[in-house]
């Protein structure tokens, strides 16, 4: 757990570092908006317990600072729940809803491609069901979200996305994604 959290710090400080430079030698060009939607196949636990695979959507507004460093605001929410035996009784789990803001640093074009990093906060909700009890819960977390990410351009202002994000790690849920769609820049 100590290494883990060490190696949270290190990445989180790198990104910040990263960040401040690139923002230092921002380009004077206006960058306009990106709208993002994705598909989010999910990692969700509590109190160390067996994870579940809930299924997500996440939409997404971002706003270019420089050719490098962005803002993004992230909702999602979900749209299916997963269930596991625990002492034969069925157990729901599922994630409701989340917002999330985000510092985003992206490396230049290389033919299309970028590569990125991406650090910031996030609030989620949760439910968990179980009813053989008639328990049914909603709790919610918030905390620190960090991932890494690309994305390749289709065409001019049309790329498609893939991202792995740990959005929640807290003392009682923890939320990871793999994020694929399409952004648009307008």
């Amino acid at each position: 757990m100590w290494l883990i959290m060490t190696s949270n710090k290190i990445l989180i400080s790198c990104l910040l570092f990263c960040a401040s430079g690139v923002y230092a030698d921002r380009a004077p060009t206006d960058h306009g908006l990106s709208f993002g939607g994705a598909i989010q196949l999910s990692s969700y636990g509590e109190d160390s317990s067996d994870s579940l695979s809930p299924v997500a959507l996440r939409l997404s507004l971002e706003k270019p600072l420089t050719d490098n460093l962005s803002v993004r605001g992230d909702y999602a929410f979900g749209t299916d729940s997963d269930s596991r035996d625990v002492l034969s009784v069925e157990f729901k789990g599922s994630f409701e809803q989340a917002f999330a803001g985000f510092a985003k640093v992206q490396t230049d074009d290389l033919g299309g491609f970028r590569l990125y990093g991406l650090i910031g906060v996030t609030k989620g909700e949760f439910r968990q069901k179980i009813d053989a009890i008639g328990l049914d819960n909603t709790d919610s977390e918030s905390g620190m979200s960090y991932g890494v990410g690309g994305s390749y351009s289709l065409e001019p202002g049309l790329s498609v996305v893939g991202e792995i994000v740990n959005y929640l790690e807290g003392d009682i849920y923890t939320y990871r994604v793999l994020n694929i769609g399409l952004s648009k820049r307008f």
